[in-house]
């Protein structure tokens, strides 16, 4: 006879598992700087939590999270502090230092070897937000959860940028 185990709860129209519960716990210890929404969204995906028309069942999942917290069995992160925007966010702004450099005329070997530079420092950060709002025919929106931005370069010649989101 199969091990057939018994759903512990039920989250509208979900039977939530044991099995459900353990993994809502490993995302919350191998990811503890996740926000609480990034939680929901993360245990949508991985749980193929969605709506008939392929959309996250975020408001369930958040439901579900908050009745496993209330009730001891997991500890959501902390909330985070909201804060406003009284309006549009600001756009960087082009600088001299973004200007478009004369056209490098030779071959990739003179070139030298191509880096690519992680930024960490948050001016070289900003500064990778106006080359990408002035650059990229999209401009710059800021992207969504953890990235990485990086400066392409070869020797002196800064060669472009990349966001990984």
């Amino acid at each position: 006879m199969p091990n057939v185990t018994t759903p512990v709860m039920v989250q509208g129209d979900r039977e939530i598992f044991p099995e459900d519960i353990d993994h809502i716990r490993i995302i919350l210890q191998r990811f503890p700087g996740l926000s609480r929404k990034e939680v929901a969204h993360t245990l949508c995906e991985t749980l193929n939590w969605l709506t008939p028309a392929g959309r996250p069942k975020i408001d369930a999942c958040f439901k579900l999270l908050h009745r496993l917290e209330q009730e001891a069995v997991i500890r959501l992160p902390a909330k985070r502090e909201q804060y406003s925007h009284p309006g549009a966010r600001q756009q960087p702004q082009p600088t001299q230092v973004t200007d478009r450099p004369s056209p490098l005329e030779m071959s990739l070997a003179d070139l030298g070897p191509v880096e690519l530079i992680p930024l960490t420092d948050k001016k070289q950060q900003a500064l990778c937000n106006t080359y990408i709002q002035r650059y990229h025919p999209l401009g710059y929106k800021r992207p969504f959860g953890y990235r990485q931005r990086y400066f392409i370069e070869a020797g002196v010649h800064r060669l472009g940028c990349v966001v990984l989101s």
